[in-house]
């Protein structure tokens, strides 16, 4: 009972998460909004220093692309649809369903990205800042590719280091939207906590759907 309740519980205290922050950076002068502006500052003088490590944000960021990341669930979901059809259009509704809800969430809270002085040079993107699309959409597509890990994997410890190679790419994305100044901080953790509820809650109703499909075919 508890694990087929966890995804529901995962996606509603997330969900909670990224309201208390949309809430926090609407509030003009929150402390959130201080610490978004200092870390801001803070990147855009630590990567006039490292160019190197300013270089490699340029190039890492891409892993989390808005495009790119429902393109990796479509190619995935083909590669795995013979033996988990399910699961893998569940993947594909969810990539292309959490797009359209970060733009629409964006659009509805319509929150400006750091200022153009901030802006490392190579970004161009002019829509609104929160959430996170990067953040949200590799929190989903890769959330997404260790859940099939864990089911494809019989041994636990490739598993796990499945699990820490997603969740360290993960965070590095999200890591390089605020050290190129793309994003806030705060929207970062939205989009994490977004996509993390939209992850949660399609892992639950595909769940739901298997759980009760198997038990008719049994004559429960």
């Amino acid at each position: 009972m508890r694990a087929k309740l966890a995804p529901w519980f995962v996606s509603t205290a997330a969900f909670v998460a990224f309201a208390l922050i949309a809430w926090q950076v609407q509030v003009v002068g929150s402390g959130l909004i201080k610490i978004d502006q200092t870390i801001a500052v803070d990147a855009k003088d630590h990567s006039a220093d490292h160019p190197e490590l300013l270089a490699f944000a340029r190039i890492a960021t891409n892993a989390g692309g808005t495009t790119a990341m429902p393109v990796l669930a479509i190619l995935g979901s083909l590669l795995f649809f013979r033996r988990w059809p399910a699961l893998a259009v569940t993947w594909v509704l969810a990539a292309l369903l959490g797009l359209a809800i970060s733009e629409a969430t964006k659009a509805i809270l319509d929150r400006p990205r750091p200022d153009e002085t901030l802006r490392d040079i190579t970004f161009h993107e002019r829509n609104a800042s929160y959430p996170s699309g990067h953040s949200m959409a590799s929190m989903i597509s890769y959330g997404f590719l260790t859940y099939f890990g864990w089911v494809v994997l019989s041994r636990r410890w490739p598993k796990v280091a499945l699990t820490f190679m997603f969740a360290t790419l993960v965070l590095v994305i999200g890591w390089t939207r605020i050290y190129l100044r793309a994003h806030w901080l705060s929207d970062v953790l939205g989009g994490w906590a977004l996509g993390l509820a939209w992850l949660s809650f399609c892992m639950g109703v595909q769940r739901f759907f298997v759980t009760n499909a198997a038990d008719r075919s049994m004559g429960r």
